[in-house]
């Protein structure tokens, strides 16, 4: 081939290339604007990580890759409008978002403006280096075997100290927040007095390690809510529970009575549902998802409708997906 047709081929490559960079950003604005706006539930997926691997058929990492990028971004407004307005590229700001944070966006911005691509990615290495470097040397110091949280990356060349602590916001349900709580006291109850993060982080490790354990017969812990048949609203303490959370609550649960005389009552007798768990295999069955963990029984046909508890009217689903079952059909 001549030197003109290659450089012909080249010259169409760039472009291409160029194509796909800007395809990309806008595949990721858009799927943030998914996210942030939770556009997926009317599109009927119950969690963006649904919507991701089955309503676009990503796989999973890029699906993972997309969401972490559409959080940078969320996040960091600096490089959001750096490269809305052109003054930043779109592999540049990729590349930037894996270290950057609000506290240290702006100078990461005016880094990757006077580096080539290449420059910023071994920046950003050298950076992500040292700061691994700094953690190790802080774990030794304090004696501790457990690893420690990862600290945002600095930009500059000296070794900056690595930002600690790190504040993580976490939005919950009232019946998630009760679950959780119901899981502290657990613990406390068992004398594992250690401090919050470190439980969080053990029982995500537990997740991590291993495949799972099946769903137990019963609960190991109990979350409380109160109904009012006057007003038909559900509470849990003083939270208000949304409708679909409290029909989702209502397929799966023990009925209780204030009256001596009327008996505790399961929704579910436990053996049907130790059946239809078996038979689901312990997952949760709704497409794409198969989570193994907080796993409920549904009920097809709604109680209220006439349903009743033959096991082909139920089915195994995770308290997410059980939820979204439930808004789908108020709507």
């Amino acid at each position: 081939m001549s030197v003109p047709s290659a450089r012909r081929v080249h010259d169409e490559l760039v472009v291409a290339l160029d194509r796909l960079r800007r395809s990309e950003h806008s595949a990721v604005t858009l799927f943030a604007r998914v996210w942030r706006e939770d556009l997926f539930r009317p599109l009927g997926h119950a969690t963006i990580e649904l919507y991701g691997t089955e309503g676009l058929g990503l796989s999973v990492a890029k699906t993972r890759q997309f969401l972490r990028l559409a959080r940078a971004l969320d996040e960091l407004p600096a490089t959001r409008e750096a490269l809305d307005a052109g003054r930043l590229d779109w592999t540049k700001a990729r590349t930037l978002t894996a270290v950057a944070t609000p506290r240290t966006e702006a100078r990461w911005v005016a880094v990757a403006a006077a580096a080539t691509s290449r420059e910023l990615e071994a920046k950003v290495r050298d950076a992500r280096l040292r700061n691994r470097r700094e953690r190790e040397r802080q774990r030794r110091l304090r004696g501790q075997e457990s690893m420690a949280l990862p600290a945002a990356a600095t930009v500059s060349d000296s070794h900056d100290p690595i930002e600690m602590p790190v504040t993580i916001s976490i939005t919950m349900s009232p019946v998630q927040h009760a679950r959780y709580e119901a899981l502290l006291e657990r613990l406390r109850k068992q004398d594992r007095r250690r401090p919050r993060a470190e439980l969080v982080l053990d029982g995500l490790a537990v997740l991590a390690a291993v495949d799972g354990p099946r769903e137990p017969v019963a609960s190991p812990y109990h979350i409380v809510a109160y109904r009012c048949d006057r007003c038909n609203t559900t509470s849990v303490g003083d939270r208000p529970v949304a409708p679909a959370s409290a029909a989702a609550m209502l397929c799966d649960a023990v009925q209780l009575s204030s009256e001596r005389s009327v008996p505790n009552r399961a929704v579910i007798p436990p053996s049907v549902r130790r059946a239809v768990l078996a038979r689901d295999g312990h997952r949760c069955i709704s497409p794409g998802c198969g989570a193994r963990h907080f796993l409920e029984v549904h009920h097809l046909e709604p109680r209220r409708k006439g349903g009743d508890n033959r096991p082909d009217n139920l089915r195994t689903l995770c308290s997410a997906c059980h939820r979204f079952a439930h808004e789908r059909g108020a709507t």
